[in-house]
């Protein structure tokens, strides 16, 4: 019997090109990314370079990208690192559709002591806007967290509308993090539209491996790091990066971003 898989939103099949960097990538690769001997050199540079291809892809800078374990993490230091920055009852908006990434951050945040606003969304899962603007202005939060479609219903979140409705509050201003993990290789990803501060990417919902993710942190957003150790990352996630498979993950973002336009055609939508 021919098995087949359909559940490309919970991990998608590690695509054949992909997996062939990765392995070469184990066989060649020894040293650890921060030493400063030959292999530990050669690991650098291909962390550096898979950063280069992610940044020209995505259209963001360099410095902008902060590889991660995945779009759990990316979400956790996104909510967290924010909210670390002020003392509750600071808080945070988002919704009651969000992944569990998202919203048990949240509660775990508000049993800290702050401050957690849930917009509501309407029988089809969509938020209004505007309202959902005005509800995190009036309420003076400090982060604003939804995701830009959702991984069970599909709805597409208006963000550049709710982008466009928060600078309205001018310097008060939340931070607006969007978990794009769904979204990037199925529609346009253009976080300078949104009004994005912060977007979670994950490698494995494209083709790439598990245990890869990004935190993009646009234009120097002050950010607390969740981990204390080296300092990797610019400082906002320690720990020695596995700089094969951040190899394979630039791969396969690059490859379905590029080829967003044929996969549409192909699923259809």
């Amino acid at each position: 019997m021919t098995r087949t898989y359909l559940d490309h939103n919970a991990t998608s099949p590690l695509r054949p090109e992909v997996r062939e960097l990765w392995l070469r990538e184990l066989d060649a690769l020894g040293g650890n990314p921060s030493a400063v001997h030959a292999s530990g050199r050669r690991a650098r540079a291909v962390i550096d370079e898979a950063r280069e291809r992610v940044a020209a892809v995505l259209e963001v800078a360099e410095e902008e990208v902060v590889f991660t374990s995945g779009g759990t993490e990316s979400n956790n230091l996104a909510i967290v690192g924010t909210l670390a920055q002020h003392a509750p009852p600071a808080g945070m908006l988002t919704t009651p559709i969000e992944h569990p990434s998202v919203i048990e951050t949240a509660r775990s945040m508000e049993e800290s002591g702050y401050r957690l606003v849930l917009a509501p969304v309407d029988a089809a899962g969509r938020i209004d806007a505007r309202a959902t603007a005005e509800l995190a202005l009036r309420e003076r939060v400090a982060l604003v967290s939804v995701m830009a479609a959702n991984n069970e219903i599909g709805v597409v979140t208006p963000l550049a509308e709710l982008g466009e409705a928060l600078d309205r509050g001018g310097d008060k201003r939340p931070c607006l993090h969007v978990d794009a993990v769904q979204l990037l290789g199925r529609l346009p990803f253009t976080p300078g539209e949104w009004g994005a501060d912060l977007v979670s990417l994950s490698a494995h919902k494209l083709g790439g491996p598990l245990g890869v993710g990004l935190l993009l942190v646009r234009g120097h957003t002050p950010l607390v790091p969740i981990l204390c150790g080296g300092g990797h990352e610019g400082g906002l996630r320690s720990g020695t990066e596995n700089a094969p498979a951040i190899a394979a993950a630039a791969l396969a973002i690059e490859l379905a971003v590029c080829e967003r336009t044929s996969y549409q055609e192909a699923v259809g939508s």
